[in-house]
């Protein structure tokens, strides 16, 4: 079984909230999409300082990176400096991780043969480009953390999240990962017993599902957002296809 995570960051989550995943294809654009003169890099909504020289600021990156896979029992066992791509293992789980990517931009087709076969989609933080639909397999399951922001921005229509307003998908499945109790990623191998995997029909449906259901019958009362609608059009997944 295979997983997708755009937008990773030095993001581990995913590896402990969804352990039925044994590989998974981590696609992040740092460190070099900050722009060659930034030394300031955004991780996990942290910024974090690195040299300004690119070439040092990429050797911290993806050491920092090794380090933190490290301490969950993942090692670096293979390096294609060609596909800007790392993989890690730890037994029978892998991570293709892909740096310096920017999707759906890229024309990696190691990445797009690995990911044409995967069936799980994970969202957290950031909202991909609506291609990645036209790249993955169907059935498809849409993994939601629950700090994903579900509201569609009205300026942005190519992104995934306003595609999945507009139209329903009839073979995606969509599961919001929300904790229960107070949750510290810090503890996060103790903590997953109070995570609940909430099964949602669509995204309006998952972004109420994110709150209690106090504070969900007050955002009923006065969400009145247009764009907050019905999807209007039926599909299959196998049949999206988007021009690159």
């Amino acid at each position: 079984m295979r997983g997708v995570y755009i937008g990773v960051g030095n993001d581990y989550y995913p590896l402990f909230l969804i352990p039925q995943i044994k590989e998974w294809v981590f696609v992040e654009s740092m460190p070099q999409s900050e722009g060659s003169n930034s030394n300031i890099l955004m991780l996990n909504e942290n910024y974090k300082e690195y040299p300004k020289d690119y070439n040092k600021r990429k050797t911290k990156y993806l050491e920092e990176l090794s380090n933190t896979y490290s301490k969950i029992g993942y090692a670096l066992v293979k390096e294609e400096s060609l596909n800007n791509l790392l993989i890690y293992k730890n037994k029978d789980k892998v991570i293709y991780y892909f740096y310096n990517t920017i999707f759906p931009d890229t024309k990696c087709e190691r990445l797009y043969n690995l990911i044409k076969s995967a069936q799980n989609l994970y969202l957290s933080g950031f909202s991909p480009d609506k291609y990645i639909l036209s790249c993955l397999s169907y059935p498809l399951t849409l993994y939601i953390s629950s700090n994903m922001n579900l509201l569609p921005k009205k300026n942005i229509t190519d992104d995934i999240i306003w595609f999945l307003y507009e139209n329903k998908v009839l073979d995606i499945s969509y599961v919001l990962i929300r904790p229960t109790l107070s949750f510290e990623m810090k503890k996060l191998k103790e903590e997953v017993r109070n995570i609940e995997y909430v099964r949602v029909s669509n995204l309006l449906e998952a972004h109420y599902s994110q709150f209690d259901k106090k504070y969900l019958n007050y955002l009923k009362s006065v969400d009145k957002d247009s764009y907050l609608i019905e999807p209007k059009e039926y599909r299959t997944g196998n049949n999206i296809v988007f021009p690159k």
